[in-house]
């Protein structure tokens, strides 16, 4: 069996873009090309996110529902902060409204293990398909909280 010059020229195309996809790329920062290409993608980013802020509703009907944090731990209110700025982070929402997520509530993960010791150390899971999302955010000891850097969400290293 044979195929057609325009079946494999198109096979060839196929392969060629899957190559493409699959290319890990370098960010170069420490050129001047590098820090003006790197400069370019936050600026199409942000214009992404303000228009993405811009032509959605601030009542969707996607996101979470309700906060919920550890009871009987030191500093709820901390708990309940970051939670809360992480259900409210643009990105986030654009994400649960672009794929029409409801999540019932964002809850606060209870540690158990050492992150990067143990075996077990789960730092967020999805329950019940959905309802619930628990996300590790105290470290280890109990005695504060997982860095979260502005702007971003947090590390899953220690």
């Amino acid at each position: 069996m044979g195929v057609s010059q325009a079946e494999s020229a198109n096979m060839e195309q196929e392969y060629r873009e899957s190559v493409r996809k699959n290319t890990i790329v370098v960010r170069d920062d420490l050129t001047e090309e590098g820090r003006q290409k790197m400069k370019e993608r936050q600026q199409l980013g942000r214009k992404l996110m303000n228009k993405a802020n811009i032509s959605k509703s601030s009542s969707s009907a996607y996101g979470f529902g309700r906060i919920e944090t550890l009871p009987n731990l030191p500093d709820e209110a901390k708990a309940c902060e970051i939670l809360s700025t992480l259900a409210n982070d643009p990105g986030i929402k654009a994400c649960m409204e672009k794929h029409e997520w409801q999540v019932g509530s964002l809850c606060e993960l209870y540690p158990e293990g050492k992150v990067g010791k143990s075996e077990v150390c789960v730092m967020g899971l999805n329950r019940n398909k959905g309802q619930q999302i628990l996300l590790r955010t105290r470290t280890d000891d109990l005695k504060g909280f997982r860095k979260m850097p502005r702007g971003s969400l947090p590390r899953t290293r220690p």
